[in-house]
């Protein structure tokens, strides 16, 4: 009888977990799958040069995605269910706060650039502009939408991933249709979609019926803010270098080279997206899980578990990059109709590598921070960063675009390497551990 009951309870687990994993793909795929359309769509209807200054702002804003979720999504992720479970609410009212605290200086920072840029007659300040405004509404969603996934209520986000796909596509055609398409609408888009996707998840979630308790919320907010920055220092830290290894090299080609390589360079990473967001969508479960379970069954076996997981996403993105590279030209033909991106199909394979790459680090990257080692993840980048700012830019002056990507391609594998590295030694480490 019992055999039977346990088969029930595996089998129902199995059924719930699948389940949330539908869910939280179909939620991802809504929010990336709108952003990848509006990017392909900001590629065909803006100039080269154009879509270049988009995507040197875009990737400053992704630095600044990373610094958010150092502080606040990540440490939410892995303190939330396994030491604040019985405060949970508390503990998501406090992390608004220091949402509202961050965010808003982030824009100030980002407005501060924009006036400098401006008083030099550089175009992009415009587009800083209109960053600076959206970045506290992109990401006060991005906070509510992780508050469900610790909450194990993945459906709850789908919600407002449905209003913002569709206010983000339908608000692109409109600013299209009446001549407003421009690198700046195209972030205050981003912000007003999340803003009323925010409002819709924020109303699922209806907070207010579970905050209860009243008081301390200036000591609570002390206190979780002093408890992220310990955990998180080293991913605020590993933010930079990360921008340095993955993101730097648009910016940087924008300036040694010009804006139309800039705009190539973001249209073809733009292939590989896919990737990243399916293993972003997975990541809102694997990283929780893992946490979890850490007490229950042991460091060794979390970490031994994010090396198959590791080689899973290696797999898939390696298939991906096979079926986009055998069909390059035409893809970049039907989804950017520009010659001008068409003329470099040939350097797809190149993107679809780094890629691959990236994607080999996923389940290490989330094992080693599930054991709260964040500081592996940090050096790895680190070693990517030295890569990128020495050879890299060597390589970009010298040989310009391909000289980019040549550098990037060095700067990932390197980081790669590094990880394996460190999680190797965790994992032997834990072993030792076990045999005394």
């Amino acid at each position: 009888m019992e055999f039977i009951n346990n088969l029930i309870s595996n089998k129902i687990k199995l059924r719930d977990g699948a389940q949330k994993s539908g869910i939280s793909i179909l939620d991802q795929v809504l929010i990336s799958g709108s952003n990848f359309i509006l990017s392909i769509l900001l590629a065909r209807w803006l100039t080269p040069a154009g879509y270049g200054s988009y995507g040197i702002v875009y990737s400053i804003f992704l630095f600044f995605v990373w610094i958010h979720s150092a502080l606040l999504l990540e440490p939410m992720t892995v303190f939330g269910p396994s030491r604040y479970m019985d405060t949970i609410w508390r503990y998501f009212k406090a992390n608004f706060h220091l949402h509202a605290i961050i965010t808003l200086g982030m824009s100030g920072l980002i407005l501060l650039a924009a006036a400098i840029l401006g008083l030099l007659g550089n175009i992009i300040s415009q587009t800083l502009v209109g960053l600076a405004i959206a970045l506290p509404l992109i990401l006060l969603y991005w906070l509510l939408r992780r508050e469900c996934y610790i909450l194990g209520r993945p459906a709850l986000a789908l919600w407002g991933s449905a209003t913002y796909a569709t206010l983000n596509l339908g608000g692109a055609i409109v600013l299209w249709r009446t001549d407003l398409i421009s690198p700046t609408f195209a972030f205050l888009l981003l912000g007003g979609a999340s803003t009323f996707s925010s409002l819709i998840t924020w109303l699922l979630l209806n907070p207010r019926s579970k905050l209860s308790i009243r008081g301390g919320d200036y000591q609570n907010l002390k206190g979780v803010f002093v408890e992220h920055w310990i955990y998180g220092k080293w991913v605020v830290a590993t933010a930079f270098v990360f921008w340095l290894v993955n993101l730097m090299y648009i910016p940087l080609v924008g300036v040694l080279i010009g804006l139309s390589s800039a705009g190539l360079m973001k249209a073809f990473q733009n292939l590989f997206l896919p990737i990243e967001h399916t293993l972003t969508a997975l990541g809102l479960l694997l990283l929780p899980r893992l946490s979890a379970n850490r007490s229950t069954r042991g460091e060794r076996a979390i970490l031994k578990e994010a090396g198959y997981v590791s080689l899973f996403s290696t797999a898939f993105a390696l298939i991906y990059v096979v079926v986009i590279s055998i069909a390059g030209k035409f893809i970049i033909e039907k989804l950017y109709e520009q010659h001008y991106y068409a003329n470099y199909a040939s350097l797809i394979i190149f993107f679809g590598i780094i890629a691959i790459f990236n994607a080999s680090r996923f389940g290490l990257s989330h094992g080693i921070r599930a054991i709260e080692k964040p500081n592996a993840n940090f050096y790895s980048y680190a070693a990517g960063a030295i890569v990128t700012l020495s050879v890299g830019v060597l390589l970009v002056i010298k040989w310009g675009l391909l000289g980019a990507i040549g550098g990037q391609m060095l700067s990932t594998f390197m980081s790669v390497i590094v990880l394996i590295i460190f999680w190797w030694m965790y994992y032997q480490a834990r072993h030792i551990k076990g045999n005394k």
